[in-house]
């Protein structure tokens, strides 16, 4: 199980580089294969993310698995 903290972390560095590239919720959401409420629940710790829609954050955001797990413990 994945702790809130973790959870937060995870969504805030999503968020970050979504800005970072001036990307949408609508338009990640389209990338990843998802809806932008599952963007927000995300960004938001809200919601756990499978192995599978992690990778699929890398690729839409060009960001490594390193980064998007920055500050995880």
């Amino acid at each position: 199980m994945q702790s809130n903290s973790m959870l937060r972390r995870i969504g805030l560095n999503i968020r970050m580089r979504r800005h970072i590239m001036k990307m949408t919720q609508e338009q990640l959401a389209e990338k990843v294969g998802c809806s932008r409420g599952v963007i927000s629940a995300v960004e938001r710790g809200k919601r756990g993310v499978s192995v599978e829609m992690l990778l699929a954050f890398c690729r839409a955001l060009e960001y490594n698995t390193a980064e998007i797990l920055r500050g995880v413990e």
